[in-house]
Parts: C-alpha cells; structure tokens; sequence
C-alpha cells in the first residue's frame, strides 16, 4: 500500500479517522483515501521543443552582401545570435565585396 500523504500540505503523519477517512494534524484537513491517491499520481508534462531555424545562408543575401556590404555587415550584427553560419557567410561575403571594391577603386585612381 502506498504512503497517505495529506494532499493539503503533505506531511506523511497523517491519523485514520474511519475507514477511510483520514485526517492531517498539522493543518487539520480531512481527506479520503481517494483524494490522496488522485493527488499522487505523476502529472503529465509536455516538453515543447523549439522550431528549428534555418541557419543557411542563400545566395540571394550572400550576393546582396558582396555588392553592398554595408547591408552584410548590419546583417552580421543583426542575425550572430540567432543565426550564426548566416551571419558567418553575411560578414565573409561584405569583406570580400568591400576588398574588391576598394582595390578596383585604387587601381581605377591610379590608371588615370
């Protein structure tokens, strides 16, 4: 047989009043055999799991980043958190676009 807790506050001594009547001496509340065993039983819980993120990034946005890396490297900031190979491949994407285009820009500076 299982141990009679009071369903109230809990407590293990609990004195049999009748048959099955019981009754808790340190917070004088009176309960049935039923009432405990309903109280005892596990709860069900349900574990909610996230939803998965998508943290690939598209060639749409890498291409949009490589031509205007300021977008990448706001991007970058935006997303590290929560998506971090996007924000990765957003920043990777702005240095390269940066570097090309100031070394076009230099070159286009000193051929003229």
């Amino acid at each position: 047989m299982a141990e009679i807790k009071c369903p109230s506050c809990g407590s293990p001594n609990v004195e049999q009043i009748d048959a099955d009547k019981y009754q808790c001496p340190y917070c004088g509340k009176s309960f049935s055999y039923r009432d405990t065993v309903v109280s005892q039983q596990p709860q069900q819980t349900h574990v909610f799991e996230p939803e998965a993120i998508d943290d690939n990034p598209g060639c749409f946005m890498n291409g949009l980043c490589f031509c205007l890396p300021v977008v990448g490297f706001i991007l970058y900031f935006v997303k590290k958190n929560e998506q971090p190979n996007c924000a990765k491949s957003y920043l990777h994407w702005a240095l390269v676009g940066f570097g090309l285009g100031l070394a076009f820009n230099i070159i286009a500076a000193l051929g003229s």
